[in-house]
């Protein structure tokens, strides 16, 4: 029996060629099998070596095994460079008599890594395990520029997401080892979106210059014991997003000290890492056209709507919730067009108007007068012609804020209080069972652990 190669015009994709990005080697077989594709690591930092895995599955329309496979890889030079590249435990860049395989081209000016392996034993992929076909390793050198640290925005600390290590191209043979002709680029083979993984920024380096040194503790000290709330430098000086610099940030930037991107040291990081500096956010939805106002929302104005929210919070969750969101640092801010508020662990930042809606800031937030009473789902809404209509309700998105410090994730209930959108006009309550059940699950796991 020849070998199969995938060229069939009109069939279904017969394979799924992926990357993904691991610190440590994912185990296989002998082979180099796993039962499906792993996910790879949920984050890295900008300074710590890992490696790339290139992996092929058959989907079970296909008979044998795979035979041969080709990837092109596509990664940002920014942040890493690929320094070497070893086959799978199934494959090999040698070529044989059945199959003239190139050797491997790393080139990183281009930012390409080109494989072409064959397989070096019988049932590589055959009962459509995912075949480990390469590994690529990429480290930081003194060329890469790493993410920056956006010292005068918030949040200063954004990862790269999106789009910095994939596979562009890649074909595969299926079938059985009799020689044939090399396969080639099709359609029929279906590639993966790319590396999920987050590439953060190392906190410490404030001055983007690969380097934990001088200049950045001159940036630390001048926000030393200031709250985050003081400027978007105190905000990057917060190591450990409390909410202040303090003698805890700099125990961490003194751990760090003189490290560089290419040490080869691990970077010693906050515990809460990278968990409390992904904002959290809530999003103005619109309700018809939405006048523009131009008052801003002020420190004093979050006083007692704060305390209400916390009060609110803690009849429904009890005294422990309460108790916990006194900590939380609260300010405004001017907010990315159209969110209304967003969560980085205990900082909280409010949109100064609304995404340009205007603030409903309740001098009586406790008696809820300005609003309908609370209909099945717990929303109330603004009387017609009162001071609440035609605004966001602060006391509604302060709650909302509150819940993801409490740990409460967004709900897909348009109707509840941790729904990613606040809606003109609505006031709403944290009695929802979807909320109670998150919250419910919070405290367990604090708790247990």
């Amino acid at each position: 029996q020849a070998t199969v190669t995938i060229t069939i015009e009109g069939a279904d994709p017969l394979a799924l060629l992926d990357i993904v990005a691991v610190d440590t080697p994912t185990t296989t077989d002998a082979l180099g099998h796993v039962a499906s594709l792993p996910a790879g690591d949920a984050w890295i930092s900008e300074w710590e070596p890992f490696w790339a895995e290139v992996w092929l599955q058959t989907s079970p329309e296909t008979t044998g095994e795979i035979t041969r496979a080709t990837a092109s890889v596509l990664y940002n030079t920014d942040l890493f460079t690929a320094v070497a590249v070893e086959p799978g435990p199934g494959t090999t860049f040698e070529s044989n008599d059945d199959f003239d395989v190139e050797p491997p081209l790393l080139n990183d000016q281009d930012g390409r890594v080109q494989i072409d392996a064959r397989n070096v034993a019988a049932g590589l992929g055959e009962n459509h395990q995912a075949a480990l076909i390469a590994r690529i390793r990429f480290e930081p050198t003194e060329a890469d520029s790493g993410v920056d640290l956006r010292l005068q925005e918030s949040p200063p600390l954004v990862p790269v997401s999106d789009d910095w290590l994939r596979i562009t191209s890649g074909t595969a043979a299926i079938g059985t080892p009799d020689p044939t002709t090399p396969p080639e680029p099709t359609d029929l083979i279906d590639i993966g979106p790319g590396a999920s993984t987050n590439v953060w920024p190392v906190p410490y380096d404030l001055d983007d210059s690969q380097r934990v040194g001088f200049t950045d503790l001159a940036f630390f000290a001048a926000s030393f014991l200031q709250p985050t709330t003081d400027s978007p430098s105190a905000q990057a000086a917060d190591f450990d997003s409390s909410g202040r610099v303090d003698f805890a940030d700099l125990s961490l930037l003194a751990a760090n000290f003189l490290q560089t991107s290419t040490s080869g040291q691990p970077v010693v990081l906050a515990n809460n890492f990278p968990e409390s500096f992904v904002p959290q956010v809530a999003q103005l939805q619109a309700s018809g056209n939405l006048s523009q106002i131009s008052n801003e929302l002020t420190a004093s104005d979050l006083v007692a709507v704060a305390a209400e929210a916390r009060h609110r919070l803690g009849a429904v969750y009890g005294e422990e919730a309460e108790a916990r969101l006194e900590s939380v640092v609260m300010f405004p801010a001017d907010l990315v067009e159209g969110r209304l508020g967003q969560t980085n662990g205990n900082i909280i930042q409010i949109d100064k108007d609304a995404a340009g809606a205007g603030w409903f800031v309740d001098a009586t937030p406790w008696d809820d007068l300005e609003f309908s009473e609370a209909n099945d789902h717990g929303v109330s809404f603004a009387l017609p012609d009162g001071d609440a209509a035609g605004r966001v309700d602060l006391l509604s998105l302060v709650m909302h804020e509150y819940g993801h410090v409490l740990g409460l994730e967004h709900s897909p209930d348009e109707t509840s209080l941790m729904h990613e959108t606040l809606t003109v006009g609505q006031r709403r309550s944290p009695d929802g069972d979807a909320d109670h059940t998150a919250a419910d699950h919070y405290f367990q796991t604090l708790s247990d652990s």
